[in-house]
């Protein structure tokens, strides 16, 4: 899968949570901000710019794109968890409520 798709793809996945975010008026935490901009979408933690996007031609930091990630995930999770404490039985996903990592390895 190239850059130009992963980074597609992150970037409607901002947008949805960014849009799903504010119209349940979800305060997240860390002073986390979602930045949806396309292909080249990015999250601020505290004040902290994280890219949830790479590129094959410069290179990948991939602690920052990995933290950048994980940032999103507790989104996502933050977000689940309002709107289940507001009674909204929305299809999120698995009942664990553990945190959630990921990461991407090195790559050829």
């Amino acid at each position: 899968m190239s850059w130009d798709e992963i980074n597609a793809a992150l970037g409607h996945t901002v947008l949805l949570l960014e849009r799903l975010a504010a119209h349940s008026r979800v305060r997240l935490s860390r002073g986390k901000r979602l930045m949806p901009c396309g292909s080249a979408s990015k999250l601020c933690v505290g004040s902290e710019v994280l890219e949830l996007c790479g590129s094959a031609a410069q290179g990948v930091d991939l602690r920052r794109f990995n933290a950048a990630l994980t940032a999103w995930l507790e989104c996502v999770a933050e977000t689940a968890a309002h709107d289940a404490r507001r009674g909204c039985n929305g299809e999120w996903g698995s009942d664990d409520k553990t945190a959630s990592t990921i990461s991407v390895a090195n790559y050829a």
